[in-house]
């Protein structure tokens, strides 16, 4: 019968490993940081289940290896579809130069949080509005005028820079 899980063995596995897990997942973040995100998450579902694994080290392990693994693909997907949505948004789609990505960069930054949340939500997470909806809290239709209205105020800017 398997062992239950209870807080004194969670506590036990996190002071034994908890160190060397984190060392564990660094190497997959590439200096990003997220690796001890991986370990909370691992140890988090460990606690969610209803008895302990026949191996509580190795299965700690490939959860973790598992995470740090989805991270870095998600991290270059994303890197990816942004890299394609900042090359169409360019002036000249073929080639796209640091000053352009700066300035999309900046323009973004300078957009309210909730206009800037919907045009990357629409853009590079090519959401539908009715997702868009859901995730922001608002209607589609609210969501849509943001942004119809983050679209127009981009481009005075860029009108404004261009004068």
């Amino acid at each position: 019968m398997p062992e239950p899980i209870d807080a004194n063995s969670i506590a036990q596995l996190v002071g034994a490993h908890q160190a060397a897990l984190r060392l564990y997942a660094a190497q997959f973040s590439d200096g990003g940081g997220w690796g001890d995100d991986c370990v909370q998450e691992a140890f988090m579902e460990l606690s969610a289940r209803s008895s302990m694994p026949d191996h509580p080290k190795a299965w700690l392990y490939r959860a973790v290896r598992s995470r740090a693994l989805n991270r870095k693909r998600s991290i270059a997907r994303r890197a990816e579809r942004e890299a394609v949505a900042g090359n169409r948004s360019a002036s000249s789609p073929k080639q796209q130069t640091d000053e352009q990505r700066q300035w999309i960069s900046d323009s973004l930054n300078r957009l309210s949080s909730q206009r800037r949340e919907i045009i990357v939500l629409r853009i590079w997470s090519a959401l539908n509005w009715d997702e868009i909806a859901d995730v922001t809290g608002q209607s589609s239709s609210s969501a849509h005028r943001c942004y119809v209205d983050a679209l127009k105020t981009l481009k005075q800017m860029w009108d404004k820079e261009n004068e």
